[in-house]
């Protein structure tokens, strides 16, 4: 393997100096609603808490459930965001 000369890693340090600085997360930035097409206590919705509880300090924000039952598991009449 070639290797990188120092003059030019540094000329490119020097042209891109925010290249490799890490960012501040922004995203999400409000809570995250997740929709769980099945009634509620059942066990598809402890499922769901369960990884909304998980995901929770990973993502940085609170995860909403939103149980909306509808005929054999579709979600009918629901206005997706």
């Amino acid at each position: 393997m070639a290797r990188v000369p120092a003059a030019i890693l540094a000329a490119f340090f020097r042209a891109f100096p925010g290249a490799f600085r890490r960012r501040r997360r922004t995203y999400p930035s409000r809570p995250i609603s997740m929709i769980v097409p099945f009634p509620a206590d059942g066990a598809r919705d402890t499922v769901a808490r369960f990884l909304a509880e998980q995901m929770r300090p990973i993502l940085g924000q609170p995860i909403v459930i939103d149980n909306a039952a509808g005929a054999a598991g579709h979600p009918t009449g629901i206005s997706f965001q």
